[in-house]
């Protein structure tokens, strides 16, 4: 090999790692500029959509108010919160009805305000079928779901009864 071959090979092969490194540093800076616009914008965002979604859950919060439970229903919990695309209303309840008087509590109160029923779907816990159930109610893009507890002791409550936006797809 001659020197002027060696010197051209040396060239090129530092011309392929001067351009590597620029394209990895140019990669670098789109993706730390990404990133960075992420994290800036997010709080704009919720500052955006911050007062619908109070505004979204106070709807929830009284059309919650609006569905009586079961007479002989103990509530045992109560919880209201909200993200900016996603919020809930929900309760546990205690009784001694069976899941069949409970589902027809519900769709008679559900219906009169509207709700549509969508489904009924068994609910296995750690692959064990206990009797659980999940029922799901339309409307206006909204939930309503009432988890039934079936025979799981160790669940603490009969039944669920909740109304949300954001948390299932079924009312998308």
């Amino acid at each position: 090999m001659t020197m002027p071959e060696t010197i051209s090979t040396n060239k090129t092969t530092k011309n392929r790692t001067v351009l590597l490194t620029i394209l990895v540093g140019i990669g670098l800076l789109i993706f730390v500029v990404v990133l960075a616009a992420f994290f800036l914008l997010m709080p704009y965002r919720q500052r955006i959509n911050g007062p619908e979604a109070d505004r979204r859950l106070r709807t929830l919060e009284t059309e919650f108010r609006s569905i009586t439970p079961l007479p002989d229903a103990s509530q045992l919990r109560y919880e209201s919160s909200h993200k900016t695309f996603l919020g809930s209303v929900s309760a546990d309840y205690d009784t001694t009805s069976s899941y069949a008087e409970i589902r027809k509590h519900y769709d008679n109160q559900l219906g009169k305000n509207g709700w549509i029923f969508l489904k009924e779907k068994p609910v296995k816990i750690w692959w064990q079928d206990y009797g659980g159930k999940e029922l799901f109610y339309c409307k206006d893009h909204n939930a309503a779901v009432i988890e039934y507890a079936g025979q799981w002791k160790d669940a603490g409550w009969t039944y669920t009864f909740s109304l949300s936006w954001g948390l299932f797809d079924e009312c998308r």
